[in-house]
């Protein structure tokens, strides 16, 4: 399995880091196969995760489009708030900013058996020669 992420949604990390105040958000796209397709993020603070309720209505407001969650500020905390049933099968994209450079990312599908964990996943950038797969 693997993370698709479109040029949008990579101009939208680089926005979010220079311009944004909130470090977490969700991974907006489909899934096809193997592989989840990354389209848009949603900036949002992880609580609104956690509160599976709004969790939930938001992913009706998108229609269903809401592929998995995003951190700039990766640790501990966030990714065990994200080991619940719900949010099984979803990405987890940790991202790191350096000044006037891509952003470095790791993900992770949230995985299950006898406790939950992170499974790492490969990640492709659509480049200019690409276009849309």
């Amino acid at each position: 399995m693997d993370v698709y992420l479109t040029r949008a949604a990579r101009t939208h990390f680089r926005a979010l880091a220079s311009f944004s105040s909130c470090p977490d958000g969700f991974l907006i796209g489909h899934k096809r196969g193997q592989r989840y397709f990354v389209e848009s993020v949603f900036s949002a603070p992880f609580r609104v995760a956690a509160a599976q309720a709004k969790y939930i209505n938001l992913d009706q407001l998108l229609d269903e489009k809401i592929l998995g969650f995003f951190t700039f500020l990766p640790n501990n905390t966030k990714r065990e708030r994200l080991f619940c049933p719900l949010f099984m099968g979803k990405v987890l994209l940790e991202v790191q900013v350096s000044s006037g450079k891509d952003p470095d990312m790791k993900a992770y599908s949230i995985d299950y058996a006898d406790r939950f964990f992170l499974s790492p996943l490969k990640i492709k950038k659509e480049t200019m020669r690409q276009g849309n797969v």
